[in-house]
């Protein structure tokens, strides 16, 4: 259904369209282990997927041609579907209905079909009306889709499980958000037969989580796809140090402006999370609008910011503070060794994802052996990153069959 109020213009960085023309003091694993509580990524515990869940996975359950796209994607020889497609909760192992958006060159496949490429979106929201399909720009990612396009590629954006489509949102929960990206392929190629197997996973922020993340469990299950690498840009990998900024007053006004968003978020994969632990002042207050994700209740957002003290973010105590930490560390990547080469690009100047964090996270893969190239762009932050002529250029090599290149070495 389509909202009726103006969505808001998501802060995406703008991947392509120059080639073609969006934290706690803690206790430490030592301390966790002591205290018989687990500091172990999700994806490295099992997990059993009912029969019927692998079997249909990626079936599409829903799908509607659009029939007047936003000018970016009116533009383009293609066609553009809405689509409802199965997939698998990452935490019981169930399938998931979800929602997402399909978009197809027309005109003569190369050889072997159209590569796909599964988009993974930044924080929109954690309710079912924040998914982009529902919006005709795609809550502002119809210009990097289209851009995507324009390169000879099905892309497919999925809304991600509980946006766009009733249920429960698992925000920031890794393998939820790598089956649905994955199953978005195995639903793209549904729609359009002319699709490849060859399939990348790129993402933004939240995406870029989703799209690491989809990179380390494509090996298990993608099966009957063939991963040529991910691609993840400002990517929100590991906000385990974000409490320790709360507690000690340095959290930014976008860190501060998150903070409702990830609590209340979190809570749909830990309800004993408290809000009022972690939201105080004018986090508190007006949770409506800093969950908003679109209509006016957004543009109030920039006014309530300005109303943000250091106080406002900062856990009610050590415990509150070390159990934040102990999530995010949950969900921080690397899970798993990845399963194909991976680009990861942020910003110097982050203010919502810091880059020694995602550096850390790159550490860490490398340590495990992945073949990772790294950049930290000086002068660029989350919102305005421009990682699309280096993206452009990587994907055409992936698909090259060239040599990735591996800066593990120099990080």
């Amino acid at each position: 259904m389509i909202a009726k109020s103006k969505p808001m213009r998501a802060s995406v960085a703008i991947l392509i369209v120059g080639v073609v023309c969006a934290l706690l003091p803690g206790c430490s694993a030592n301390d966790a282990a002591q205290q018989g509580q687990s500091t172990s990524p999700t994806g490295e515990q099992p997990l059993e997927i009912s029969p019927e869940a692998k079997s249909r996975r990626g079936s599409i359950v829903e799908s509607q041609p659009v029939a007047t796209p936003s000018p970016p994607l009116a533009d383009l020889k293609s066609k553009q579907f809405t689509v409802v497609y199965r997939s698998v909760s990452g935490i019981d192992g169930t399938g998931r209905d979800v929602s997402g958006t399909v978009v197809v060159p027309e005109g003569t496949p190369p050889p072997g079909g159209w590569p796909v490429i599964a988009y993974g979106h930044g924080v929109t929201g954690i309710d079912d009306a924040c998914g982009p399909s529902g919006y005709p720009d795609l809550l502002g990612y119809d210009l990097v889709v289209a851009s995507l396009v324009s390169l000879g590629f099905v892309v497919t954006l999925s809304d991600y499980e509980g946006l766009g489509h009733p249920g429960t949102h698992p925000l920031l929960e890794p393998r939820t958000a790598a089956f649905n990206m994955i199953d978005s392929v195995r639903a793209a190629r549904e729609i359009a037969p002319s699709a490849s197997t060859k399939w990348f996973a790129v993402g933004i922020s939240q995406g870029g989580q989703a799209s690491w993340a989809a990179n380390e469990f494509a090996g298990e299950y993608g099966d009957g796809l063939e991963l040529l690498g991910s691609a993840s840009m400002a990517p929100v990998v590991d906000m385990s140090k974000f409490a320790t900024l709360a507690e000690s007053g340095w959290l930014s006004m976008e860190q501060q402006a998150l903070l409702p968003m990830l609590v209340h978020g979190l809570r749909a994969t830990h309800p004993d999370l408290d809000p009022t632990d972690y939201l105080h002042g004018a986090l508190s207050r007006n949770t409506d609008v800093w969950l908003a994700c679109t209509g006016p209740l957004v543009q109030q957002r920039l006014a309530l910011s300005g109303e943000l003290r250091e106080t406002d973010s900062t856990p009610v105590s050590k415990e509150a503070g070390e159990k934040l930490e102990r999530i995010f560390a949950e969900y921080s990547m690397p899970q798993r060794p990845a399963t194909a080469p991976m680009l990861v690009i942020t910003g110097a100047n982050d203010d919502t994802v810091r880059a020694q964090w995602v550096r850390t996270a790159v550490e860490n893969a490398c340590g495990r052996g992945d073949v990772v190239e790294f950049t930290v762009r000086p002068d660029e932050g989350h919102s305005n990153l421009n990682g699309g002529p280096r993206l452009s250029q990587w994907l055409t090599e992936r698909l090259d069959g060239a040599a990735p290149v591996d800066n593990c070495s120099e990080v």
